[in-house]
């Protein structure tokens, strides 16, 4: 394990380290005394006796690494050099120790609590939807810190920590280094760092130091930390599959009706309110592939946080809140990675109610059934029901049976009469019977297309005024067009 100037300053800092660090990157492997004829390496720390290089120091020990160095106070070289190899010695035991921990299955709560000392401060892992996975501790006596203890008790991220870390976060997607992240009513930062799963965007390590300034050694330290949990996952992939949400929502999807508490009270917690108009998009995708669906699901995690998304099937699900985010905005952003990953879409009747959310996955895949077949086509299922309903019917073999009779009424008047007004109805009742937008479609003058209404209704007795007509009318040209 390699440590860095920061890392090393805290371990003497018994010394009372006068420190000027440049880079403090971690790239130390082992100390060297300094002399005149060593080659300066940069996974070296170097000790020597600052007499020797500045004139007006005496009783200091310096440490360098390229332009990071520290003035310690004390002039037993011996005694700094063996503490300097007890810091390398210390921290590639516990590199190890991790590995260990790792191999003989110790709970994800027990690695954390395990360097909770080292660490100084409350560790947490969040998923993507900021669930707490694991915290310690993870009892709340004695927290003075609400955040924390709604943290404990919830297993959510506080709603106000939510909000003013999204932007943030999102900025850092795809860093491998921790960093920090400010929420208004907390006067010290954060530390984050992503966490992956073979490529996926598991979620995140979250460290709340509670002091003044967060050291930057704890920064560091957090980070390797974050590595270690990042293997955790990865090796226990089977039971954090169990602990994803996603998994409880596959459940209700696939039957399972107890679970609609545990998911409205999820959505709750996120704030997400039960009146708010909400809908169901599903993308699917010819190429699919476990890559291309991980890195999909990674972008719009990313992109449009407020959405919640998952894998189902053979599909990507995204439940999007549309009082945070409205349609438009949403295919603007999602649209050019629906054209590289040549995705069609399929989106749901509008909901709130997530009792609603099994029907409005179904609507989804009528929508992307009966919908347009090129990629980055939006298909709404409002626009495709009627083609679903003649579906059911044909299957039924009722469609010769309900059809309207005065279809084949103009097609016999047409046939006989070199006519068109089958055509006209059908454009007509597609048209809501709107007359200037059908005299536009068949290119006719309005008062020629009046007539032929006339004419039509004349043959067939049709009243234009009555819903159910127009309804029935409707279905029967579209089931024709079907069989066609």
């Amino acid at each position: 394990m390699k440590i860095s100037m920061w890392i090393l300053a805290d371990w003497l800092k018994k010394y009372k380290p006068d420190i000027d660090i440049k880079k403090g990157d971690l790239c130390l492997k082992d100390v060297r005394i300094f002399s005149q004829d060593c080659v300066i390496e940069n996974k070296y720390v170097y000790l020597g006796r600052a007499k020797d290089f500045f004139s007006n120091k005496k009783n200091e020990i310096i440490v360098v690494n390229g332009v990071d160095l520290m003035l310690l106070q004390s002039t037993d070289i011996d005694e700094v050099f063996n503490s300097v190899l007890s810091a390398f010695e210390f921290y590639s035991d516990w590199y190890e120790s991790q590995v260990e921990l790792i191999n003989k299955g110790c709970s994800l709560a027990g690695i954390i609590s395990r360097n909770q000392l080292l660490l100084k401060s409350t560790i947490a892992v969040l998923d993507t939807n900021y669930r707490v996975t694991a915290i310690v501790p993870e009892e709340t006596d004695g927290l003075n810190d609400e955040g924390i203890s709604y943290m404990v008790n919830e297993k959510s991220l506080p709603m106000n920590w939510i909000i003013d870390s999204r932007k943030q976060v999102q900025r850092m997607h795809g860093s491998r280094d921790s960093f920090l992240i400010q929420v208004k009513e907390e006067e010290n930062p954060f530390i984050f760092m992503n966490l992956y799963l073979r490529g996926r965007h598991y979620g995140w390590l979250m460290v709340i130091t509670g002091g003044d300034k967060i050291p930057e050694f704890t920064r560091q330290l957090s980070g390797y930390f974050g590595r270690f949990i990042e293997s955790w996952i990865q090796k226990n992939e089977e039971s954090m599959d169990l602990q994803d949400f996603s998994n409880t929502i596959r459940r209700y999807l696939d039957g399972e009706e107890s679970l609609i508490g545990e998911i409205n009270r999820y959505f709750e917690i996120i704030g997400w309110h039960s009146d708010e108009p909400k809908a169901v998009i599903a993308l699917s995708s010819s190429n699919s592939s476990f890559s291309l669906t991980e890195t999909m699901i990674s972008f719009i995690s990313s992109s449009m946080e407020n959405c919640y998304v998952m894998a189902y099937q053979d599909k990507i699900l995204i439940i999007n809140n549309l009082k945070i985010i409205h349609d438009e905005e949403f295919f603007r952003i999602l649209k050019p990675w629906m054209v590289k990953g040549k995705f069609r879409c399929g989106v749901s009747f509008q909901f709130t109610d997530f009792k609603f959310l099994r029907q409005s996955f179904q609507q989804t895949q009528i929508a992307l059934k009966y919908g347009k077949q090129k990629v980055e086509d939006v298909n709404y299922c409002k626009d495709y029901v009627l083609h679903y309903i003649v579906q059911l019917l044909e299957k039924e073999n009722n469609m010769d049976i309900i059809t309207h009779p005065a279809l084949k009424q103009l097609i016999l008047f047409d046939c006989s009469n070199n006519a068109d007004l089958y055509h006209t109805l059908s454009n007509y009742i597609s048209n809501d019977c709107n007359q200037i937008k059908t005299a536009t479609d068949l290119n006719l003058h309005r008062n020629s297309l009046i007539y032929r209404i006339k004419k039509i209704q004349e043959i067939t007795g049709i009243d234009f005024k009555d819903p159910a007509t127009k309804a029935h009318l409707l279905i029967s040209f579209l089931a024709q067009k079907e069989g066609d």
